[in-house]
């Protein structure tokens, strides 16, 4: 099970790298077509990307907050619930699992929609194919997927401190 929070805490470390270097980049893509625009310059692959590194920079903001347990919830029982600790843990338990099963059903979506733009799709800005970009969907919500595995295996564990 150290394993699986070896990889856990690998996965939060290359996410902050990746949503920081894709949040530079927004920013000086943004900065550098609105610059380009005073010279009547334009890129028609800049506002395409930067779009594009917004959606990136969503997914990796999402396995972060995942992994925090910051993410969007509807808290009704943990305030009733806290002096029964035990109850509350396997509420916590219930809410991770089914979160985990959730987000490989989108995963799967997602990997579906993946195939059909691939198939349906088209060479894209950059000489990129338009499936590439789709990919972030599936791999998204495979490692928030994890990350949720994750808190709910570290409800077993006496050391660690979950939500």
């Amino acid at each position: 099970m150290k394993l699986f929070f070896i990889i856990d805490r690998t996965l939060e470390k290359i996410s902050i790298y990746l949503l920081v270097t894709s949040i530079i980049f927004i920013f000086l893509f943004s900065l550098c077509g609105i610059i380009l625009r005073w010279f009547q310059v334009s890129y028609e692959w800049l506002d395409p990307l930067t779009r594009h590194l917004v959606f990136f920079s969503a997914f990796f903001a999402g396995v972060l907050t995942t992994g925090k347990c910051k993410h969007i919830a509807i808290d009704l029982l943990s305030k009733s619930l806290e002096k029964h600790q035990n109850i509350l843990k396997n509420v916590q338990r219930i809410i991770f699992i089914v979160s985990f099963a959730t987000l490989l059903w989108l995963s799967r979506a997602g990997y579906d929609f993946f195939l059909s733009e691939k198939e349906f799709g088209k060479i894209d800005f950059l000489g990129i194919h338009s499936s590439f970009w789709t990919l972030i969907i599936p791999i998204g919500f495979i490692l928030m997927a994890y990350r949720f595995l994750c808190l709910f295996l570290k409800t077993f564990t006496k050391d660690e401190c979950v939500c």
